[in-house]
C-alpha cells in the first residue's frame, strides 16, 4: 500500500504542475505519451492471446493527440470522422496487401479497438481541457472533473474495500472489488465533485447547479467503476494480472487510466454538450 500511495502522490504532483503552470501544449504531449504507453500495454495483452495488432497504425494514432486543441472544438467531430476513415483504409491496405499474415482480419479488429478504446476516448480529455466560455479559459478547471471523477471513486473504493469490504462485487471479473468499496466510491465521488463545484463557483463566479453536479457525480462514479471492470475483463481474457508495471502498486499505464477512459466522454457531454455549466 505504501508504494501505491507514494507513486500516486508523485504522479499526481506531476499532473498538477502540468495543468496549472506549464503551457497548455505540454498537456497534449503528456496525453500523447500516455496514449503511446497504454497502446503498448494493450498490444502486449493481445499478444498474450496470440494475436498481433498492427503496431505502427496504433502508435501513429496516438501521436494525433498532439494536435487536439489546435483544431476548434466545433470542428473536432469533422476532423475525427476524417481521421478514423483514413485509419480504416490505411489499416486494411497494410494488413491485407503488405503484411499478409494469418489472422489478419482479427488483428485489424484489435487495432481498431485500440484506437477507439485508448485514443478516441482520451481525445475527450483534451477536448475538455480546451473549453472556453465567455473569454474564460475554463478547460484547466473542467479537466479536474474528469480526474476527480475517475480517481476519486477509485481511492474511496480501494481504502473502504480494503478495510471493510466483505461482499464481492464481481468475483468472476475482479475478485478484490467489494460492494462496500463500490458504494463508498459512489458516495465519495459525488462528494468530491460537489465540493470542487463549490470551489469553482466561488473562484470563477460560476453558477453551476449543485443538484445537477450531484447527479453527474453519481453517473460518473458508476462509469468509473465500469471502466475499471472492462479493463479487468480484458486482462482476465488475456490471462494477465496487470497491463504493466509502470507505476509501483498501480500496475501499468492502462491500469491507471481505465476509469479515465470512461469518465472523460461522460464529463464532456454533461458539462459541455448538455450545458450543465449554465
Amino acid at each position: 500500500m505504501a508504494k501505491r500511495i507514494i507513486a500516486g502522490l508523485i504522479a499526481g504532483s506531476g499532473v498538477i504542475v502540468i495543468l496549472t503552470i506549464l503551457p497548455k501544449f505540454c498537456f497534449n504531449i503528456l496525453i500523447a505519451l500516455v496514449a503511446i504507453a497504454a497502446t503498448y500495454e494493450f498490444i502486449g495483452a493481445i499478444n498474450h492471446m496470440n494475436y498481433k495488432p498492427i503496431k505502427s497504425v496504433a502508435y501513429i494514432s496516438s501521436i494525433v493527440l498532439l494536435f487536439i486543441g489546435l483544431i476548434p472544438n466545433t470542428q473536432v467531430y469533422k476532423w475525427s470522422i476524417a481521421y478514423l476513415g483514413a485509419m480504416v483504409i490505411i489499416t486494411l491496405i497494410y494488413a491485407f496487401f503488405v503484411r499478409k499474415e494469418n489472422n489478419s482480419l482479427i488483428d485489424v479488429c484489435f487495432t481498431f479497438f485500440n484506437i477507439l478504446y485508448v485514443v478516441v476516448l482520451l481525445t475527450f480529455l483534451l477536448m475538455t481541457f480546451y473549453v472556453e466560455r465567455n473569454g474564460i479559459d475554463l478547460g484547466r478547471y473542467l479537466v479536474w472533473y474528469i480526474l476527480l471523477g475517475a480517481w476519486g471513486p477509485d481511492i474511496f473504493a480501494y481504502f473502504i474495500g480494503t478495510f471493510f469490504g466483505k461482499h464481492k462485487l464481481c468475483p468472476t471479473i475482479s475478485p478484490k472489488k467489494s460492494v462496500e468499496g463500490a458504494i463508498a466510491g459512489i458516495i465519495g465521488g459525488i462528494a468530491l465533485l460537489v465540493l470542487y463545484t463549490m470551489i469553482l463557483n466561488n473562484k470563477l463566479g460560476l453558477g453551476i447547479n449543485y443538484i445537477s453536479i450531484a447527479l453527474v457525480g453519481l453517473i460518473v462514479a458508476i462509469f468509473s467503476e465500469l471502466g475499471d471492470l472492462v479493463a479487468s475483463s480484458i486482462k482476465r481474457t488475456a490471462g494477465i494480472k496487470d497491463f504493466g508495471s509502470f507505476l509501483p502498486g498501480h500496475g501499468g499505464m492502462l491500469d491507471r487510466i481505465d476509469s479515465v477512459l470512461f469518465v472523460a466522454p461522460t464529463i464532456y457531454y454533461f458539462l459541455v454538450f448538455f450545458n450543465v455549466l449554465g
